[in-house]
Protein backbone atom coordinates (compact mmCIF):
# COMPACT_ATOMS: atom_id res chain seq x y z
CA UNK A 1 0.00 0.00 0.00
CA UNK A 2 1.38 3.41 -1.01
CA UNK A 3 -0.12 6.77 0.48
CA UNK A 4 1.26 9.97 -0.96
CA UNK A 5 1.28 13.61 0.08
CA UNK A 6 2.47 16.54 -1.48
CA UNK A 7 6.06 16.08 0.10
CA UNK A 8 6.09 12.46 0.44
CA UNK A 9 5.36 8.54 -0.15
CA UNK A 10 4.99 6.30 2.41
CA UNK A 11 4.40 2.86 2.12
CA UNK A 12 2.70 0.00 4.52
CA UNK A 13 2.29 -3.53 4.03
CA UNK A 14 0.00 -5.75 6.15
CA UNK A 15 1.98 -7.94 8.36
CA UNK A 16 -0.24 -10.95 9.02
CA UNK A 17 0.86 -13.89 11.07
CA UNK A 18 3.39 -16.54 9.90
CA UNK A 19 4.23 -14.16 6.63
CA UNK A 20 7.49 -13.24 5.73
CA UNK A 21 6.24 -9.62 6.40
CA UNK A 22 5.46 -10.36 10.40
CA UNK A 23 8.34 -12.30 10.23
CA UNK A 24 10.94 -9.26 9.35
CA UNK A 25 9.19 -6.99 12.16
CA UNK A 26 10.15 -9.78 14.49
CA UNK A 27 13.77 -9.63 13.16
CA UNK A 28 13.78 -5.43 13.21
CA UNK A 29 13.11 -5.71 16.73
CA UNK A 30 15.59 -8.20 18.13
CA UNK A 31 18.38 -6.44 15.77
CA UNK A 32 19.25 -3.25 16.89
CA UNK A 33 21.51 -2.86 13.79
CA UNK A 34 18.49 -3.01 11.93
CA UNK A 35 16.33 0.00 12.64
CA UNK A 36 16.55 3.10 15.07
CA UNK A 37 13.41 2.84 17.97
CA UNK A 38 12.24 6.25 18.36
CA UNK A 39 8.98 7.92 19.49
CA UNK A 40 7.51 4.72 20.40
CA UNK A 41 8.50 3.19 16.89
CA UNK A 42 10.82 0.75 15.12
CA UNK A 43 12.36 2.73 11.68
CA UNK A 44 13.90 0.32 9.59
CA UNK A 45 17.15 1.25 8.15
CA UNK A 46 17.98 2.12 4.32
CA UNK A 47 19.69 -1.38 3.91
CA UNK A 48 16.51 -3.29 5.61
CA UNK A 49 14.08 -1.23 2.77
CA UNK A 50 16.64 -2.22 0.22
CA UNK A 51 16.28 -5.73 0.79
CA UNK A 52 12.35 -5.64 0.64
CA UNK A 53 12.87 -4.01 -2.59
CA UNK A 54 15.03 -6.88 -3.88
CA UNK A 55 13.32 -9.41 -2.77
CA UNK A 56 10.24 -8.28 -5.27
CA UNK A 57 12.19 -6.44 -8.01
CA UNK A 58 10.89 -8.85 -10.86
CA UNK A 59 7.72 -9.40 -9.64
CA UNK A 60 5.81 -9.94 -12.92
CA UNK A 61 2.58 -7.44 -13.58
CA UNK A 62 3.54 -5.43 -10.99
CA UNK A 63 1.78 -2.26 -10.88
CA UNK A 64 4.69 -0.76 -8.84
CA UNK A 65 7.42 -1.28 -11.51
CA UNK A 66 9.04 1.65 -11.94
CA UNK A 67 8.68 3.23 -8.65
CA UNK A 68 10.50 -0.10 -6.91
CA UNK A 69 13.14 -0.32 -9.98
CA UNK A 70 13.75 3.35 -8.95
CA UNK A 71 13.81 2.94 -5.26
CA UNK A 72 16.52 -0.02 -5.92
CA UNK A 73 18.81 1.30 -7.94
CA UNK A 74 18.72 4.51 -5.63
CA UNK A 75 19.59 2.54 -2.95
CA UNK A 76 21.68 0.34 -4.75
CA UNK A 77 23.67 3.60 -6.12
CA UNK A 78 23.98 4.90 -2.40
CA UNK A 79 25.64 1.40 -1.54
CA UNK A 80 23.12 -0.48 0.50
CA UNK A 81 23.16 -4.12 0.88
CA UNK A 82 21.17 -7.01 2.21
CA UNK A 83 22.26 -7.15 6.06
CA UNK A 84 24.06 -11.04 7.17
CA UNK A 85 21.00 -11.46 9.14
CA UNK A 86 18.56 -10.71 6.38
CA UNK A 87 19.60 -13.17 4.30
CA UNK A 88 17.70 -16.14 5.41
CA UNK A 89 14.86 -14.00 5.10
CA UNK A 90 15.70 -12.60 1.86
CA UNK A 91 15.95 -16.34 0.45
CA UNK A 92 12.22 -17.17 1.87
CA UNK A 93 10.74 -13.65 0.60
CA UNK A 94 11.99 -14.28 -2.70
CA UNK A 95 10.27 -17.65 -2.74
CA UNK A 96 7.16 -16.34 -1.07
CA UNK A 97 7.68 -13.83 -4.52
CA UNK A 98 8.08 -16.01 -7.44
CA UNK A 99 5.64 -18.09 -6.85
CA UNK A 100 5.14 -18.71 -10.77
CA UNK A 101 8.01 -20.52 -13.01
CA UNK A 102 10.67 -18.88 -15.16
CA UNK A 103 11.66 -19.72 -18.56
CA UNK A 104 14.88 -21.79 -19.34
CA UNK A 105 16.31 -20.96 -22.09
CA UNK A 106 18.63 -23.97 -22.13
CA UNK A 107 15.88 -25.81 -24.04
CA UNK A 108 14.45 -27.26 -27.67
CA UNK A 109 12.73 -23.59 -29.18
CA UNK A 110 9.79 -26.07 -29.27
CA UNK A 111 9.73 -26.12 -25.84
CA UNK A 112 10.66 -22.56 -24.94
CA UNK A 113 7.50 -21.74 -27.02
CA UNK A 114 5.14 -24.06 -26.16
CA UNK A 115 2.14 -23.30 -24.19
CA UNK A 116 2.24 -19.35 -24.44
CA UNK A 117 -0.94 -19.57 -25.98
CA UNK A 118 0.70 -16.76 -28.38
CA UNK A 119 -0.51 -17.17 -32.28
CA UNK A 120 2.49 -16.56 -33.76
CA UNK A 121 2.34 -15.64 -37.44
CA UNK A 122 5.75 -15.19 -38.48
CA UNK A 123 9.22 -16.86 -37.95
CA UNK A 124 10.60 -15.51 -34.46
CA UNK A 125 14.21 -15.65 -36.14
CA UNK A 126 13.26 -13.66 -38.92
CA UNK A 127 11.63 -10.55 -36.41
CA UNK A 128 15.10 -10.76 -35.06
CA UNK A 129 16.39 -10.26 -38.41
CA UNK A 130 13.99 -7.68 -39.24
CA UNK A 131 14.60 -5.14 -36.86
CA UNK A 132 18.56 -5.92 -36.39
CA UNK A 133 21.16 -2.98 -35.86
CA UNK A 134 24.14 -4.82 -36.54
CA UNK A 135 25.39 -6.93 -39.02
CA UNK A 136 23.22 -10.23 -37.20
CA UNK A 137 21.16 -9.70 -34.53
CA UNK A 138 22.83 -9.17 -30.86
CA UNK A 139 21.73 -12.31 -29.75
CA UNK A 140 24.01 -14.19 -32.31
CA UNK A 141 27.14 -13.02 -30.32
CA UNK A 142 26.04 -14.55 -27.47
CA UNK A 143 24.37 -17.78 -28.29
CA UNK A 144 26.02 -20.66 -27.75
CA UNK A 145 26.45 -22.68 -31.09
CA UNK A 146 25.38 -26.20 -30.09
CA UNK A 147 21.68 -24.60 -28.70
CA UNK A 148 18.60 -23.20 -30.27
CA UNK A 149 17.74 -20.81 -27.76
CA UNK A 150 20.52 -20.99 -25.00
CA UNK A 151 23.12 -18.13 -24.53
CA UNK A 152 26.38 -17.79 -22.98
CA UNK A 153 26.54 -15.43 -19.99
CA UNK A 154 30.46 -15.70 -20.55
CA UNK A 155 30.27 -14.68 -24.61
CA UNK A 156 27.70 -11.88 -23.39
CA UNK A 157 29.91 -10.75 -20.37
CA UNK A 158 32.72 -10.32 -23.05
CA UNK A 159 30.66 -8.28 -25.41
CA UNK A 160 31.08 -4.16 -25.41
CA UNK A 161 28.16 -2.25 -23.95
CA UNK A 162 26.57 -1.65 -27.15
CA UNK A 163 26.02 -5.55 -28.26
CA UNK A 164 24.47 -5.97 -24.62
CA UNK A 165 22.31 -2.84 -24.59
CA UNK A 166 20.84 -4.14 -28.07
CA UNK A 167 20.59 -7.35 -27.08
CA UNK A 168 17.53 -6.06 -24.35
CA UNK A 169 16.72 -3.60 -26.92
CA UNK A 170 15.58 -6.02 -29.69
CA UNK A 171 14.06 -8.58 -27.27
CA UNK A 172 12.25 -6.27 -26.12
CA UNK A 173 11.10 -5.05 -29.69
CA UNK A 174 10.40 -8.66 -31.13
CA UNK A 175 8.43 -9.27 -27.92
CA UNK A 176 6.13 -5.92 -28.97
CA UNK A 177 5.75 -7.25 -32.47
CA UNK A 178 4.72 -10.89 -31.61
CA UNK A 179 2.45 -10.11 -28.65
CA UNK A 180 1.09 -6.84 -29.50
CA UNK A 181 1.72 -5.01 -32.43
CA UNK A 182 1.35 -8.15 -34.94
CA UNK A 183 -1.96 -9.96 -32.99
CA UNK A 184 -3.80 -6.67 -32.19
CA UNK A 185 -2.78 -4.01 -34.84
CA UNK A 186 -3.77 -0.93 -33.45
CA UNK A 187 -5.07 -1.88 -30.19
CA UNK A 188 -1.41 0.07 -28.34
CA UNK A 189 0.89 2.27 -29.72
CA UNK A 190 4.13 1.18 -30.55
CA UNK A 191 5.82 3.28 -27.89
CA UNK A 192 3.45 1.24 -25.65
CA UNK A 193 3.90 -1.76 -26.57
CA UNK A 194 7.90 -1.87 -26.44
CA UNK A 195 7.24 -0.42 -23.07
CA UNK A 196 5.04 -3.01 -21.43
CA UNK A 197 7.82 -5.63 -23.46
CA UNK A 198 10.61 -4.05 -22.13
CA UNK A 199 9.26 -4.58 -18.54
CA UNK A 200 8.51 -7.97 -19.23
CA UNK A 201 12.04 -8.81 -20.39
CA UNK A 202 13.21 -7.08 -17.39
CA UNK A 203 10.78 -9.20 -15.19
CA UNK A 204 9.20 -12.54 -15.85
CA UNK A 205 10.02 -13.35 -19.81
CA UNK A 206 13.48 -14.29 -19.28
CA UNK A 207 15.38 -14.98 -16.17
CA UNK A 208 19.11 -15.08 -14.49
CA UNK A 209 21.72 -13.14 -15.20
CA UNK A 210 20.08 -11.46 -18.68
CA UNK A 211 17.29 -10.29 -16.80
CA UNK A 212 19.31 -8.61 -14.24
CA UNK A 213 21.44 -6.73 -16.91
CA UNK A 214 17.96 -5.60 -18.21
CA UNK A 215 16.64 -4.26 -14.66
CA UNK A 216 19.78 -2.39 -14.03
CA UNK A 217 20.10 -0.98 -17.89
CA UNK A 218 16.55 -0.31 -18.35
CA UNK A 219 16.73 3.88 -18.65
CA UNK A 220 19.71 2.74 -21.00
CA UNK A 221 17.53 0.42 -23.05
CA UNK A 222 14.61 2.49 -22.86
CA UNK A 223 16.96 5.92 -24.59
CA UNK A 224 17.50 3.63 -27.33
CA UNK A 225 14.10 3.40 -28.35
CA UNK A 226 12.84 4.28 -31.91
CA UNK A 227 9.09 3.75 -33.36
CA UNK A 228 10.98 2.48 -36.50
CA UNK A 229 10.41 -1.26 -35.01
CA UNK A 230 7.19 -1.44 -36.33
CA UNK A 231 7.57 0.16 -39.82
CA UNK A 232 11.05 -2.25 -40.42
CA UNK A 233 9.24 -5.06 -39.08
CA UNK A 234 6.76 -4.65 -41.95
CA UNK A 235 8.75 -3.58 -45.03
CA UNK A 236 10.88 -7.06 -44.42
CA UNK A 237 7.95 -8.99 -44.51
CA UNK A 238 7.04 -6.58 -47.75
CA UNK A 239 10.59 -7.91 -48.92
CA UNK A 240 10.36 -11.41 -48.13
CA UNK A 241 12.34 -11.31 -45.88
CA UNK A 242 10.03 -12.75 -42.86
CA UNK A 243 8.76 -15.97 -43.33
CA UNK A 244 5.16 -16.45 -42.73
CA UNK A 245 4.84 -19.84 -40.70
CA UNK A 246 2.22 -22.35 -41.14
CA UNK A 247 -0.72 -21.75 -38.60
CA UNK A 248 -1.20 -25.13 -37.31
CA UNK A 249 2.14 -24.79 -36.10
CA UNK A 250 1.85 -21.11 -34.61
CA UNK A 251 0.83 -22.66 -30.94
CA UNK A 252 4.34 -24.25 -31.48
Amino acid sequence: MVVQSPNSNMEFEIAWDNSTASELLSLIQQDNSLSIFSDGYYWANPNVIFTLKKSHRYLKDSPHFIKTMNDYQHMKNLGCQIPDSLQDWYRKREKETYWYQHPKLDVTKDKFFNGDNIPYIFDHDDIHKAIKHLDMPAYEYYKSNDKEVFCSKKLFMGCNEEIKLYGVLEESYVLALERSQIPLPGKWSPRKSFEYALEKVSTSITSGWFREYAYDNYYKVLNLYNDNYVSNFWKAVDDGKVKRININESSR
